[in-house]
Order: C-alpha cells, then structure tokens, then sequence
C-alpha cells in the first residue's frame, strides 16, 4: 500500500527577531537554519534555538523540529507530534528504532516504551538540535544508530535575571502554560541557573475525545571556572495519554472520514459488550514518568588537550493499559485453561483490564579526551552504562464490566509474564584528525567497538519460562571521511561509515529469544559539496546505504502454528539498499527577507524475501518518500517575523504489500 504525495503548509507570525551569525557547532547560520556542516567530513545540518521557538508551538514534539531538513521524513496523527504512538521518522530509509538520539550527551531512543527526547527537554528550552543524516559521530553514544543521529542540547541559563511566560491554546482544546524563571549571573558571575514548567493539552483530531496531556520540568544550573566549566541538568515529564492508533492512510481516510468530521474507529460511550468497549477511548492509557539526573563538564587539560564527561542517571515508572474483550478462565492452580485441543479457554461475556507496568532504570557516563599533536588531533573516549528493566503485564477484572472498565486493583487474577533484563554496554573509540596541505585538507581515521551483555529472566504463563545470560559485540566498526576546502567559500567531502545494532528495541518486553538472531549492519556512504557566501549557503549530498540482517517482527496471531502463542517473534531479513541526494539552500535576500529550501531524492528497495512479513525482493523501502521539497520564506523588521513554509511529499509506501 502507498501513500500518495501531499502538501503541509503552515504560517507562523512571531515576535522574534533572528540575527545572521556564525555558530558554534561548525555551522554557518545564514538566517533561521543552520543548514551548511562547515568543517565537517559528513553530512550534516542544524536547527536553531530561533527556529524552534518561532515555528512551533508550545509542547510540540522536538522529533519534529528536523522535518525541515534535508532526508529526514517525519509523520505524526496530530499537528505537534504528541502522540508517541505512532509517530515515525525516518532519515534516508532507517526508521526511528535505527537512528541514534541523545540529549545533552545522554544516549535516549525514540521508541515509545523508553525515553523519547520529548520527555527529556522541553521544546522551549532548545538551544539547538543536530543531525547527522548519514553517519553518526564516533563519540555519539547510543545502541541503535545505524544510520544517523540527533543531537539535542538544551539551552543555556541567562546572564541576566529574566522570567518568561507563554500561554498557547489552538484546535482540539490545544492549551499550553509555560513558564520559565532564570536567576541570571550570581557567585562573583561564575554562577546561573533556569527553572522552568510545562502544561500541555490537547484531544486527538479523529473523534476530539482521546487525549495527550503531559507536564514538564526542567532545571539546570551552569558553573564556570578558569579552565572548564559544569552544568548539571534535571528534568521531569508527567505524560498521559489515550494511546491507539489514529494514523490515517489514503484507505482510512476513505472508510473513515466523512464530509463533516473524521472517526478513529474509538468509542467513547461504555456499552457493556465487550466486543464494542475492547475500543474504548479511556481504556487505552499510556502513563509514563521520566526523571534524568545529568552532569556535563568541560574542561582545558592543557593548551592542547581536552576532557569532557558526562554522568546521568535516568529512572520512569510507567503503564500501559487495555480493555481487552474476554477474561481468561483459570484451573484450578491458576494458570489459565485449556481445552481438549490445547486452545486457551476465554470468557468472552466478559472485559478484562490489561496493565503493563514498566520499571526502568539505567545509570551511566561518557569520557572523552582530546589532544593536539602537530598537524593531528587524536580523540579517544568511553561509554559506559547498566540499563535494569522489570516489565510487568497483569489482568484485572473489571469492578463492573457492564458500567465501566474501572479495575479492582487489590490484586490481579492473572500475571500473563514478567521480564527482568539487565543490559551492560560498553563503547569505545579512538579516531585522529589529520591536517594538511597548509590546512586545506581534513582526514578523519576512527574506529569504535561495542560490547553488550544481556541478562534475561522472563516467565511467561503462555509462552513458558526462559532465562539466558548473552555476550554481544560489534567487531571493529571503521569510520572515515575526508574534507578539502578549494577555496574559502568551496568544500567537497566524502565519509565511509559502519555501524552495528546488536539487540532489537522491544528486547525487555515479553518472551523474547536473541540468542538466534544476528546483529544489524549498515554500511554508509557520503559525497558532497558545500558553499558558503555572505548571502547564500548552499550544500549537496549524494548518498547510498545497504541496511544488512535488519531485525523484523512478526506478531503472533492465535492459531497459527509457526509462533508460540501470545508473543512477537523476531528474525532478521535481508535488509535494504537505499541511494539519494540531498540538496539544501539558505538565501538572505536583504535584511528583511531571507529564504530556504530543501529537496530529497530517494530510491530504496528490499534486498530479499521474508515471507513471516510479507516483504518481497524489489519492493520499496516502506516510509521512504520518493522526493520531499521542503520551502520556507521569512520576513522580519523591527523586533517582528512572519514565516511561511510548505512541504510536499512524493509517494511512498506505509506496508509491505
């Protein structure tokens, strides 16, 4: 199935006024988006603090900030991207369980049942957000980044004592309070600090009943000395939402909409059937509370050398709720039922409530060291971190099944399975920066490896009990790229990249055996060309990636005898190949006007079949638009700004079919 092209457009009037500057994350800024990687041997494009507060509203998603940039497809259920759910991105054909993300230097994922960046910064509090499309920094931590990664850092503390205040409300009772109290310059001006607070509202479009709520807290206190300084940063996300699916393709679209409003297929009248009530909206619940504890330091060794760390501990209690449309009937020992044909026994007059408690908790800290040696700049560095998950999923009966799904809490009738995990990694590289031809000329030489070990524990009442301690490693993964300037305003560049993702994203939810399964593998490959004037930035991308074992999961559907009854069995498939370029340009027009674009090609196929899913050879890479045009237009004067900007999509297929 295929989605075929369409157009967003959206404008966007604010008081702000963004000045043209050259940044400091080897970027030239030419107006409201940092587009050209200046220095860099990769891929690479930025959006600014600037950006994010002038075109997006308040509580917005920041996996929706890069949507503007060259490669980077990003599709949601609602305008902000509040909806986890289903939410998808994708970069150069590699979904969001395939690309890297930290935050402040923290290793996250953008994987609904973990730590989404959304839920580690608040959108205001951006100072900018990085992307390598390509290939990931060496020194980025992280398990899944195939292929590129996002970089969020968080704004710094004012030097001034300033308190700001926001207040958005929209359609679909969108309502958004925000509030932000910076203390300014203290301790003989080496001292500052923010706190800030978030409330953030808003119903589902498809029956304007679901919601999204979330509340967000962050604090951060910056310390600067002679040589270095420290930041350390904490944040708090309260999140509730009516999780289900209310992404919409050309086919629901039809079934679904009507001329006057669309319907999600959710009820929100409890009827008592619980065939009907298995769809109601209240009964879908995603809770999640996240806290981050982080401690960044910077710091001049010497004239020559740098050190810098980073130390976080990050902890969430969540649930994920269902009312599903039968009750299981237990024997005499608990376990659930069976008949003369080994099916499980259902109660079908009867609703359930399902709840799945997730415990995480998972510690952990980056070192890097740098040191210049004549025309070389070596850089080695460490990550380490221990990841302990208990995920938990028990069955309630319903108080009154045929008033509402309240559940009787004080115990459940059955724990379908419980999963203990501990994951230990360890990551490191060593990687040199060469200087030559009177500067003209960067080489980068790196390589990285990573080790995990995974400790799994699960019973599971349908599935049975499995318990294995594993080792998984990388191998030696080779990074290297080249930079020449021909003339102050021209570079060109080329990057070989490979990268490796050793255990699938679900791995602590259910009974779930990797010991058969091989890592993931992707080799990348960059060409390209930048320019960088005092009006116009301009750079150009060609690239080409083959996604090799790339993890697939099938879900069991009862009855079928290939898969062990209640479970997602996963296996690898062939992969893909993808082949495109990216071109993207930014034009100041006078001090008032400045413009930006980007375009995207893409063509990206399957390598082989898998039958279990449904993919075939040949067929193309799912999400994978075949071209995306990105335009955007900003006027301002006198403190104020206007912005207009369209996106238009080519076709791209949503399934395997």
């Amino acid at each position: 199935m295929f989605i075929r092209g369409f157009i967003t457009l959206s404008v966007v009037a604010a008081c702000n006024l963004i000045a043209t500057e050259k940044s400091d994350n080897n970027t030239t800024q030419l107006g409201i988006i940092s587009v050209i990687g200046e220095g860099s041997t990769r891929a690479t494009s930025a959006v600014t603090e600037e950006t994010v507060k002038a075109m997006y509203a308040s509580g917005t998603n920041v996996l929706k900030t890069v949507d503007r940039l060259p490669g980077v497809n990003f599709e949601a259920s609602d305008n902000m991207g509040m909806d986890e759910w289903v939410v998808k991105l994708n970069v150069r054909g590699y979904d969001k369980n395939a690309l890297g993300y930290t935050v402040d230097g923290v290793p996250t994922t953008s994987n609904y049942t973990g730590a989404s960046p959304w839920r580690l910064v608040d959108p205001e509090n951006l100072e900018t957000v990085e992307v390598s499309q390509g290939a990931a920094d060496i020194s980025s931590p992280g398990l899944n980044a195939l292929g590129g990664t996002l970089q969020y850092r968080s704004s710094m503390p004012k030097d001034e004592e300033t308190i700001k205040i926001k207040r958005t409300q929209g359609s679909y009772n969108h309502e958004s309070s925000y509030v932000r109290y910076d203390t300014g310059l203290f301790n003989d001006d080496a001292t500052s600090a923010y706190i800030s607070y978030s409330d953030t509202y808003v119903n589902h479009w498809t029956n304007s009943v679901g919601k999204a709520h979330k509340e967000h807290v962050d604090t951060k206190v910056v310390h600067n000395m002679d040589r270095g300084s420290l930041a350390f940063k904490f944040s708090y996300s309260d999140r509730e939402e009516d999780d289900y699916y209310t992404y919409f393709n050309l086919g629901d679209i039809d079934k679904y909409c009507g001329q006057q409003a669309c319907w999600d297929g959710m009820s929100w009248e409890w009827t008592g059937d619980p065939a009907i009530d298995q769809n109601h909206v209240d009964s879908w619940s995603g809770l999640r509370e996240d806290v981050l504890f982080t401690l960044n330091g910077d710091f001049e060794v010497t004239e020559d050398s740098d050190l810098t760390f980073t130390l976080y501990n990050y902890t969430q209690d969540g649930k994920g709720q269902w009312a599903p449309p039968f009750q299981y009937v237990l024997d005499a020992e608990g376990n659930i039922a069976q008949d003369a044909d080994g099916n499980d026994i259902k109660d079908r007059n009867n609703s359930s409530h399902r709840e799945s408690d997730y415990d995480w908790t998972k510690y952990g800290g980056t070192l890097n060291y740098t040191h210049k040696i004549g025309f070389n700049e070596i850089s080695a560095g460490v990550w380490l971190e221990q990841s302990n998950r208990i995920t938990t999923q028990n069955w309630y009966y319903p108080i009154n099944p045929d008033v509402y799904w309240y559940p009787d809490l004080s115990a459940p009738y059955l724990t379908r399975f419980q999963t203990d995990s501990k994951l230990q990694t360890t990551m490191g590289y060593l990687a040199d920066k060469i200087q030559l031809l009177d500067n003209k000329l960067d080489i980068n030489l790196g390589i990285r490896f990573i080790h995990a070990n995974l400790d799994l524990d699960v019973t599971d009442k349908i599935a049975g009990d499995l318990a294995y301690d594993t080792d998984l490693d990388s191998g030696v993964l080779p990074n290297i790229g080249a930079l020449y300037r021909i003339t102050n305003e021209h570079q060109v560049f080329a990057n070989f990249a490979q990268n490796a993702k050793m255990i699938p994203t679900g791995y602590h939810y259910g009974f779930n055996d990797f010991r058969n399964i091989d890592p993931e593998k992707a080799t990348n490959y960059d060409l390209g060309y930048r320019f960088s004037g005092d009006t116009l930035g301009v750079s150009a991308t060609a690239y080409y990636n083959k996604y090799e074992d790339k993890f697939i999961t099938v879900e069991d559907s009862e009855g079928d005898a290939l898969f062990i009854s209640g479970t997602d069995i996963y296996s690898n498939s062939e992969g893909q190949e993808v082949v495109g370029l990216e071109v993207a340009g930014d034009y100041k027009v006078n001090e008032k006007f400045s413009t930006y674009g980007a375009l995207t090609i893409s063509e990206g196929e399957y390598s082989g079949d898998h039958a279990a899913s449904g993919i075939q050879e040949g067929k193309k890479v799912v999400d994978l638009p075949e071209y995306m045009v990105y335009l955007e237009g900003k006027y301002q004067h006198n403190g104020y700004s206007a912005h207009l900007n369209m996106k238009h999509y080519g076709e791209a297929y949503s399934s395997y079919d």
